[in-house]
Order: C-alpha cells, then structure tokens, then sequence
C-alpha cells in the first residue's frame, strides 16, 4: 500500500528496561564483502576526517553500493557514541516523505508535519551519531533538507548511496565502479585470473548454488569472458552464477553473447528489493530517473555497439533532437550527455591517442545498452537510429581527424594481428574470432597478447577504443 503524509503511522514504542537499547540498525549482511578493500578503506578514512560531513557513495545501479556502505557503516560503529542509523528510500517515492521516514527510523514521538524537520534538528543537534541513507536518487530533491540537518547538528555525519550526486556544498562524492575485468593478456594461466576481483565474486556467488564449482583450467577463460561480457557488474553477476545449477560456464556465456542477458539475469532472491531480484528491474529502476529527452538520447545511443567518441555522440544527438518536436526550449546535447553520465547510465574514460590527444569516449554497460535496443525495437525507433548511425558517416570523420591514413601501419602490427584487432573492435568474443579465423583461441590469445604490446595498452577495450579511432573496423 503507498504510504501517504496523511496515513503515516509510528508504531508504538513500548519501554524495555532489562537491556540498553542498541545503538544501531544496521541488518547482519547475509554474505561476506568480496573485495573492495580500497574502496571501504578509502570510504572509512573519509568519514574520519573533521571536515567530511556527508560523503555519497555514487555509481551505476547494481555495482554494490548498499553492501559497501553497509560495511562501511558496521567498520564505523564505534567511532559514533549515539550510534549507526540505516535509512531505506527504496519505497519512499515522495520528498516530503524524507522527515517522517527519519523520524520514524529514529522513534521520535509523532510530530506534527510543520514541526517535523524543527523536531529532528533539536533531537540530532546534541548526538553524535552517522545516518547511512541508501538509495537517495528517487527523492533527489530532498537533499537541501540534509544541508539544513548538517548546518543544525555539529555530530551529525551522513553516508549516501545514489546513483547521482546531491551537489550540495558539504557533499564529498566517492564514486564506486564494477569490480575489474580480466585483460586478454591476463587469461594464459589459471593463476593470473584468479586474482581478478570480478572472478572471485562470480565464483564466490557460484558456489553458493553448487558447492563443488571451482576455476579450472578447462572453465577458466569461459568464465573470464562471462565476467568480461557482464562489465564485473556485481548483481550481474551474481544473478548470472545461480546458472551455474544447470548451466556450465561455455553454455552460459553462449546464451550471453546471444543478446540474452536481460532474460537469463531474473532469477534473484525474494528476500532481495525488487529492483535486485532482476537485472530488467535494475535497469529500469535507472531508466525512470531520466526525463523524456534523456530517455530518448539513452536508447538511441545504444545503436553504438563498442560506444563512441564525445563528438561523435553530439553529432549524433544533433541529427536525433532535429527530427524531435518539443514544447519548451530544445535542450543542450553536450548537457543532455553530460546528465546521462552523472545519472551513470553512460560511462565516460578518456583514452591518450598516439598524436597526444585526449579523446573522450562513451559507452554503456553492456546489459544497459541491451535495454536500450530492446526499447528501441518496442518504440518503433530502431530503423531510424540505426539510419541516422549510417549518415553520420563518422569513421571516416574521426580517422581523418585524428590520425593520418593508414595510421595504424605505425604499430607494425601484421596482417592476421590486423584481422584479430578489426574483429575485437567488432565486439566479437575471443571464442568468435577464433571461428572467423579459423584458429584456435589460444592461438587468438596469443595474438591479442602481441597486440597489445604494440599498441602500449592493457585492456580489451583500449585496444577497442585505439581501433576504432585508427578507423581499423
């Protein structure tokens, strides 16, 4: 039932005198935190600085948020005399309803709603104590009001989760990213995969389903691939392991390269919020946050299948919001992709190109970009963003200005290194290239290591990025 400022209730609070009230909130995580140790280190440190107040914890739905702060919270326990307070938004869909939900949290007595922000003020102005408020990007316009609670109560400090930033002045943005994939280089041995965090997490997740599922030199490289194609998104994951109860790792990566992944990641727990209990759900849940024209902008750029350089992407939204109609103002394309990158439904990298440049380049997660062509299709939009794709002719425009022509003749890479570069920047799986070649796929990760090298780069996709730019594809 939505919870209305009319219907709000408190529960009744009933003294109990035998024990001291806990001093905290914070569930018991159901399951160890793998890996980012530098990140909950680097989080903790922050918050034990004098002058951070409120640090917001920011990244694309799905990379583990939550979890973290919640370690975070539980690693800062003692440092806050009156306690660690956890504060789920999740269903809190209105930002009048942020000083109730706080107030309920914390078993103020019932205030009435004029009094309410007065009431937490005067509560919180003498504790020290840390609020960890999680999922804060649906009442985003609520954040002045924690400004007025930091500028009242001197002890107060606050942990964010949102998939945003709050911009306020005190704020301190920390961003998370998903766990590191594997470079091609990296998949020769058993030993040097196994040290990547996002395959420590898929079989950390795996054995949960099946306790015998281990890394073994027969599984290693489809498991790698698997983390790889996923982008080491955590929940993705995580919903791809429950597979491994009926799937081995080739049959699933198979099925993810066929452009299943939105299908296959729905299998989540019920104790999980609704937006985790599926990948779809995760992405709407991003996907709603944006307005009409960002939507637009979002799903269109997915026709952009290894993504694309900032200039080409204001090219491109140039030719989209030209063949619009709009009511008001028509909207800044370099702000509408700016917007998309701080809502994290972009990734931004910058990439150094052999003429000293810096290039910027955008692209979306894989499993995003999915959901944009599956709501291109529903729309009715995907001819038209695959033909303004075809007229933009950008390959050409970005060889010419960037590089001279046949630049990557400079990086002395061979004929068939050429095939496998041209191949890898197609988006095909080593697996796939080795069938186009007719190699072996050792044979491709041989090459790839070679290509590399000469390309001075150590991921799959710089080399993507560095062969698109050189117009090699």
């Amino acid at each position: 039932m939505q919870t209305t400022l009319s219907s709000f209730e408190y529960p009744s609070l009933v003294p109990n005198r035998s024990f001291a009230a806990p001093k905290t909130n914070l569930p018991c995580p159901p399951t160890p935190l793998c890996g980012r140790t530098s990140e909950k280190a680097q989080a903790c440190r922050l918050l034990a600085q004098t002058s951070v107040r409120l640090l917001t914890l920011t990244g694309p739905g799905g990379v583990g948020k939550t979890r973290l702060a919640l370690d975070v919270g539980d690693d800062l326990h003692s440092h806050f005399p009156d306690g660690v307070w956890l504060l789920s938004l999740a269903n809190v869909a209105e930002p009048e309803m942020l000083g109730f939900t706080l107030a309920r949290t914390l078993a103020l007595p019932r205030t009435a709603e004029q009094y309410i922000w007065q009431a937490l003020k005067e509560f919180l102005g003498p504790k020290q104590l840390l609020l960890v408020l999680d999922n804060f990007e649906q009442i985003i316009e609520a954040a002045p009001r924690l400004a007025e609670l930091l500028a009242s109560c001197s002890g107060l400090k606050l942990l964010v989760t949102s998939r945003l930033a709050l911009h306020l002045s005190a704020e301190h943005e920390m961003s998370i990213e998903p766990f590191g994939v594997p470079a091609t280089s990296d998949c020769q041995t058993l030993e040097a995969v196994s040290r990547c965090e996002a395959l420590e997490f898929f079989v950390q997740r795996g054995q949960a389903v099946r306790s015998d599922f281990q890394l073994t030199p027969e599984n290693f490289l489809s498991v790698a691939q698997i983390c790889t194609r996923l982008d080491g998104l955590p929940l993705a994951l995580e919903l791809a392991a429950t597979w491994l109860r009926l799937l081995p790792p080739q049959t699933l990566l198979n099925r993810l390269e066929m452009g299943k992944g939105l299908q296959l990641l729905a299998s989540g727990g019920p104790d999980l919020p609704v937006r985790q209990r599926s990948l779809r759900h995760n992405v709407v849940w991003s996907y709603d946050l944006l307005d009409e024209t960002e939507q637009k902008l979002f799903r269109t750029l997915a026709v952009f299948k290894a993504g694309c350089e900032l200039e080409e992407a204001e090219r491109f939204g140039e030719a989209l919001l030209a063949l619009s109609q709009f009511t008001h103002p028509r909207p800044a394309v370099l702000e509408l992709l700016g917007s998309l990158v701080k809502k994290n439904m972009l990734r931004q990298s910058e990439i150094r190109l052999c003429n000293g440049q810096v290039s910027v380049h955008l692209r979306m997660l894989e499993t995003f970009r999915e959901y944009g062509l599956e709501l291109l299709e529903v729309t009715g939009e995907l001819c038209q963003a695959q033909q303004l794709l075809g007229n933009q002719d950008v390959k050409p425009q970005v060889q010419s200005q960037v590089f001279p022509s046949k630049s990557v003749d400079r990086y002395a890479l061979t004929r068939r290194e050429q095939e496998v570069l041209r191949l890898l920047a197609e988006g095909l799986t080593d697996k796939a290239i080795a069938e186009r070649l007719t190699i072996s796929p050792r044979t491709v990760h041989a090459h790839l290591t070679v290509i590399y090298s000469k390309l001075a780069v150590t991921t799959r996709s710089a080399a993507t990025r560095l062969a698109l730019s050189c117009g090699l594809s």
